[in-house]
């Protein structure tokens, strides 16, 4: 199991692109910049996480790309884009009408950050090397980074980040409907 710390690294690389990966074997610096799809991707999926853990039990309040885009000043036009590739992989779903909007489909408990990640940005690629017959050490070494990068990604679930902004954002979270 993957212990706080080496969460907190592979959240930073989620946030900012880079960070330190430490295992048991070895601790390595990553420059690895996701696009913005898997950065926006999460904060969509975490605004709907957070207006739903707001609201009392039973009433489910869908969340509105407008009011998503607001709070992360992002524009509508490109959430909309990202929240068709989040609905097309069933990890939210869209209501209508005039309380309309997206609730997840599953509890955060059971969305890993690897499976957003290869929703919006497919599998994920260290470095490009060509294919070839031989053994070579570097591919391996690459190789080996990705499998490691998909272990703690797959080990973040949407309840963990949930948890951990909650942790450090005491300010009530409030939503417009």
């Amino acid at each position: 199991m993957e212990n706080n710390s080496q969460k907190r690294d592979m959240l930073l690389i989620l946030n900012r692109g880079f960070g330190i990966i430490t295992t048991n074997k070895i601790k390595m610096v990553v420059y690895m910049k996701l696009s913005t799809r898997s950065r926006y991707g999460v904060k969509i999926l975490l605004e709907i996480a957070l207006a739903d853990s707001e609201t009392s039990a039973g009433e489910n309040s869908p969340v509105t790309v407008k009011n998503i885009a607001e709070r992360q000043k992002i524009s509508e036009k490109y959430l909309s884009k990202l929240i068709i590739a989040l609905k097309g992989a069933g990890l939210i779903k869209s209501y209508r009408g005039t309380n309309g909007g997206y609730l997840l489909s599953r509890s955060p408990s059971e969305i890993n950050m690897l499976e957003v990640v290869k929703t919006l940005e497919g599998d994920l690629l260290i470095s490009e090397m060509p294919e070839s017959d031989k053994y070579c050490p570097v591919e391996n070494m690459w190789e080996g980074l990705r499998s490691v990068m998909e272990k703690h990604l797959k080990n973040i679930t949407l309840n963990d980040l949930l948890e951990d902004y909650k942790k450090h954002n005491t300010q009530a979270i409030t939503f417009e409907i």
